[in-house]
């Protein structure tokens, strides 16, 4: 005896399915197959191992059992048919018993009926009639056609990536990484591509991957002591899952460096690029608009001077903060910037500075006092 599910095949995560405006590409076909298999799946059923709802119904059996990596395949509920009188040896107890099994069962169908019909209806509403008119009969139209039906001729002529377009798909592993979105959307990002792939039987190797995923964190112009970090390691440690490791905690390392930043009363924005934190420079004195006081303001007026470009001490009460390649931000006071550091790790720049850290260090650690990379305490500097 199965049991009847407990959910209206009307209540969908997908009421709608996203539109088909023209011609189907690949991309259109995967996200009506991921919308399609999400309601199959909210729908309950004990049928199948009763852990993927009614997905079943809208997958082949054999990629059916890979999805839900289960051992049983589903098999689609048929109708009871009318029901068998009680003859008169049965007892009271088999009768009811006998109605109870007869009245879930068709409970069962109905469900499962009225959900195909369902699915089959937001298919139809949402492909352009011409690229499922062929599988259309006359006089009933797609009423023998299960949702099942429409999808298998949809991914078979449609769904189908050209070398080219898998190429490109490929190429999206590199595409530049705005360090603006959370870091989350980059992996999942790259998990898309690669089931993409995956899904046209290619493969993108873990060491392709790794590779154009790298190509995508250069680009963003934030990571490179990360990726500096990361060239260095032994080729035994260079692995998918380490590259990930490697890259997520360098990633919550420079948010908590922002956000240190910004607690001491930093820019967050110049600070996430160019360290150019407090920095003070004049504002531009006001506009005079008559000939006579535009002579005078010329005549009081002192000339106008570009910004620093160098780490010198702004006026009093101001950040006085300087850069070194090595060591991130430090004091001016100190005397400590990428050209007069005494400490420099490999690949030191001496002409990084605040404007333009080529690649150096995120750390806020000279700059407030805590430990060095040495692990001695560094006590701030009196000024």
């Amino acid at each position: 005896m199965v049991t009847p599910p407990n959910s209206e095949a009307s209540t969908l995560p997908h009421p709608t399915l996203t539109a088909i405006l023209n011609e189907p590409t690949a991309k259109d076909i995967n996200l009506l197959r991921t919308e399609i298999y999400t309601n199959a799946s909210s729908v309950p059923s004990t049928l199948g191992g009763g852990n993927h709802g009614h997905l079943g119904t809208v997958t082949d059996a054999a990629y059916y059992l890979e999805l839900s990596n289960q051992l049983l395949a589903f098999t689609a509920p048929g109708h009871p048919g009318p029901q068998v009188p009680p003859t008169t040896a049965l007892t009271e107890k088999q009768i009811l018993n006998n109605n109870r099994i007869y009245d879930t069962e068709l409970r069962v169908y109905t469900e499962y009926n009225n959900l195909m019909n369902k699915l089959k209806q937001q298919i139809i509403a949402a492909v352009p009639e011409a690229f499922i008119a062929e599988l259309r009969e006359e006089f009933i139209g797609y009423a023998n056609k299960t949702p099942l039906d429409l999808l298998t001729h949809l991914i078979t002529t449609y769904g189908t990536m050209t070398d080219e377009e898998l190429e490109t798909n490929r190429s999206l592993l590199a595409s530049p990484w705005n360090p603006d979105e959370p870091f989350a959307r980059f992996w999942v990002r790259v998990k898309d591509i690669r089931s993409t792939a995956t899904n046209h039987n290619v493969t993108i190797t873990d060491t392709q991957t790794i590779t154009l995923c790298r190509t995508a964190l250069s680009a963003a112009g934030v990571y490179g002591n990360a990726i500096n970090q990361w060239d260095t390691k032994p080729p035994g440690d260079k692995t998918w899952a380490t590259f990930q490791q490697h890259f997520k905690l360098h990633e919550k390392a420079r948010i908590k460096g922002l956000t240190t930043a910004q607690q001491a009363g930093f820019h967050g924005a110049n600070y996430a690029t160019n360290y150019n934190v407090g920095i003070h420079v004049p504002s531009p004195p006001p506009t005079v608009t008559c000939a006579s006081c535009n002579a005078a303001q010329t005549a009081t007026t002192p000339p106008t001077r570009n910004a620093p470009t160098t780490t010198t001490n702004p006026p009093d009460g101001h950040a006085t903060i300087g850069y070194c390649w090595s060591h991130g931000a430090t004091r001016t006071a100190a005397n400590h910037t990428s050209k007069t550091c005494t400490n420099r790790k490999e690949g030191h720049k001496t002409n990084a500075t605040v404007y333009d850290t080529k690649g150096g260090s995120f750390s806020t650690n000279y700059l407030f006092g805590r430990s060095n990379n040495n692990g001695r305490a560094r006590p701030p500097p009196q000024e």
